[in-house]
This record gives C-alpha cells, structure tokens and sequence, in this order.
C-alpha cells in the first residue's frame, strides 16, 4: 500500500468535502485522513465512500476504499 504522510495539508484536503461528508458515517466530527491514520473508533455502515474522490487518494495512489473501517 502506498504510505500517506499524516500532516496538516493532507488532513486539510481529505476534510475538503471527503471525510468530513462520508455518507458511511454521518455525524462523526474531526476524524478524518484515515488511510494515514487508521480506522474509526466509531461504527461504519458502509452505505458509500468518498475515498476516490479525495485528492489524497489520487495522489498517492491508492487502490482501495472504507480506510475508515480497516
């Protein structure tokens, strides 16, 4: 897997309308950039993902979705 670097850019990109309107997990507040950090500590009904939409993702080349759930 490509290694995403956890700082503040990144963070800022990933909340930019990805994590922060992730349809998987409506209402969980300030997680986010998980395919850095790892899963949620909440509960995740996959129901979509935005994941290939972060630029994030595309950027480093990212082949998978649901980081948030992993």
């Amino acid at each position: 897997m490509a290694k995403v670097e956890d700082n503040e850019q990144n963070f800022a990109a990933c909340m930019n309308g990805n994590c922060d309107a992730c349809p998987s997990f409506p209402g969980v507040e300030g997680e986010g950039l998980y395919c850095a950090r790892g899963g949620t500590k909440g509960e995740v009904e996959r129901a979509g993902c935005n994941c290939p939409d972060c630029p994030v993702w595309a950027q480093c080349g990212l082949g998978r979705t649901y980081y948030c759930d992993q």
